[in-house]
């Protein structure tokens, strides 16, 4: 399974999940990560967010390619 975000959706991810672990670090916490969602609806495409406590990201359509393996 392969998940693909444009560039503006990797750049907006990064920086809202950087903006979380520094404040982590800085707090003296080891960073905790965060949950992303992928909502798949069949023929209407696949869309994620990202969440963190009361914290959230739509991050929109994006593409999920589905392969089998050998």
């Amino acid at each position: 399974m392969h998940l693909r975000f444009d560039q503006n959706q990797t750049r907006r991810l990064l920086a809202w999940a950087g903006h979380h672990a520094r404040a982590e670090v800085e707090a003296g916490c080891e960073p905790a990560g965060y949950t992303l969602v992928i909502d798949v609806a069949g023929p209407f495409g696949c869309a994620a967010h990202a969440e963190k406590g009361s914290s959230s990201l739509e991050l929109g359509d994006i593409m999920l390619d589905i392969t089998e393996s050998a």
